[in-house]
């Protein structure tokens, strides 16, 4: 009798090793429903942008925050502000024993009508955000010293990172697919994953 099992070998199964987890929380996703189309963009845009680099990845929320996370490359924080989380799945989260990349890191302001904004550095010229309704970059300034800054716009850093854990203060995945630039978004991705 025919298993479906059988039909994928296991050798399609990536190593745990080299996936990277993609945290979408469910919390983001019931509090903007209602308001905006682009919170899709930015949570599944990143999983686009993963799977155009061929770097395996496994989606997860809240609920998968109770298993077992450690032994895997890395873990994608897509526009999920811990705010909107509560204490105990923030302290979770928070504990979760991985190099952390994180995008919008809390709550921002919105532009109902955005312009393109670009942000430089030494990871070049980037853009941080796209015409139309989008949610407005986070100075990621305050994140203090043990932080250095990578880019920097007229609305103050946007990329900050120190050992283990870099932090956007934009979404990247809605950048990437509805901005002007998708090779710079795979840039700084690729530079962020790097650090881990």
């Amino acid at each position: 009798m025919w298993n479906e099992c059988d039909a994928v070998p296991s050798s399609v199964t990536p190593d745990k090793r080299a996936t990277v987890l993609l945290f979408m929380s469910k919390w983001a996703n019931y509090t903007y429903r209602e308001k905006t189309e682009w919170l899709h963009d930015a949570q599944f845009g990143v999983y686009r942008m993963f799977t155009q680099l061929g770097i395996p990845t496994r989606i997860i929320c809240e609920d998968n925050l109770d298993e077992d996370l450690s032994g895997y490359r890395a873990i994608f924080r897509a526009f999920s502000p811990v705010e909107l989380l509560s204490s105990s799945q923030r302290n979770k989260l928070e504990a979760v024993p991985l190099p952390t990349i994180i995008d919008v890191p809390s709550i921002p302001s919105f532009a109902a009508n955005g312009k393109v904004i670009s942000a430089s550095g030494e990871l070049g010229k980037v853009d941080i955000s796209i015409e139309g309704p989008c949610p407005m970059p986070l100075d990621l300034s305050g994140f203090g010293s043990s932080y250095q800054h990578a880019l920097s716009s007229t609305a103050g850093s946007q990329a900050a990172h120190k050992p283990g854990v870099v932090i956007l203060g934009y979404p990247i995945g809605l950048v990437y697919l509805k901005g002007r630039d998708r090779d710079a978004q795979l840039a700084l991705l690729t530079w962020a994953l790097a650090g881990m």
